[in-house]
């Protein structure tokens, strides 16, 4: 997990609920439109996380702002490309409680631990339900590699989400290696209903079909290293406008 875009609690014995947005039929929203993309509304200027995809013309979201949508606006999804008027809004039931939460990312030096939500220092606990939104990075089933390296990580996430390791550096600045816990809930679900409920902790490693490779002291590491050499000029503009070295 590297960021939790909400934290809520339900206002009843039920689990919370999210605000919904309904488009038109046509769209197959279940299935064109992206999880977690952004979509934004051109005159309220709002702009939410897509958080489930409700069905064909229906999507939970999470506002990452203070204004809020309009029916009859025209909606962009920032990753899919689908830009469509807004038919109806439903709106959620929950309390946003997500000010009282740090994230712990679970960056161990050894291996990838779970990721969990700290409540700060004073404040009360939940009585209800908890819902939790974030976002995380998942490694597809079918990556046969063993080790993250700078170019694991996509150019846009640089600013804020790149890991931080336990002696503060940046994951991408290392060869990192380490493996990481085997997750007990579920990814990549599209509804809330299809989320893991109070997931048991796991103590085993996740490991590849082929296997888990880690380097060892006294035994020969091959890679490729690719490197910018900077070069410092000075150069001298005469008064004949001629430029020398």
């Amino acid at each position: 997990m590297v960021e939790v875009v909400a934290v809520y609690e339900s206002l009843d014995t039920s689990a919370p609920i999210l605000d919904k947005l309904t488009f038109v039929s046509g769209l197959s929203l279940n299935t064109t439109s992206i999880l977690g993309e952004r979509v934004r509304g051109a005159e309220s200027g709002a702009v939410a996380q897509l958080a489930t995809q409700s069905s064909a013309t229906e999507i939970e979201i999470v506002y990452l702002t203070q204004n809020k949508f309009q029916i009859g606006e025209s909606i962009t999804f920032e990753e899919s490309n689908i830009v469509t008027n807004l038919q109806d809004i439903t709106t959620g039931s929950f309390l946003d409680i997500s000010n009282k939460y740090e994230l712990d990312k679970g960056q161990k030096l050894q291996y990838y631990d779970y990721s969990k939500i700290v409540r700060k220092t004073g404040l009360p606990a939940p009585a209800r339900q908890l819902l939790i939104v974030h976002n995380s990075y998942q490694v597809p089933a079918n990556d046969d590699g063993d080790v993250y390296t700078v170019d694991s990580y996509p150019q846009e996430r640089f600013t804020k989400d790149i890991p931080i390791l336990p002696n503060g550096k940046r994951a991408s600045d290392v060869l990192d290696f380490r493996p990481r816990v085997t997750s007990a809930g579920n990814t990549n679900v599209s509804t809330v209903a299809g989320s893991a409920v109070n997931p048991a902790l796991s103590t085993t490693i996740d490991i590849d079909s082929d296997g888990s490779y880690v380097p060892v002291p006294n035994k020969t590491f091959t890679s490729d290293v690719t490197r910018i050499t900077m070069s410092y000029n000075i150069f001298n503009i005469q008064v004949d406008s001629n430029i020398r070295e």
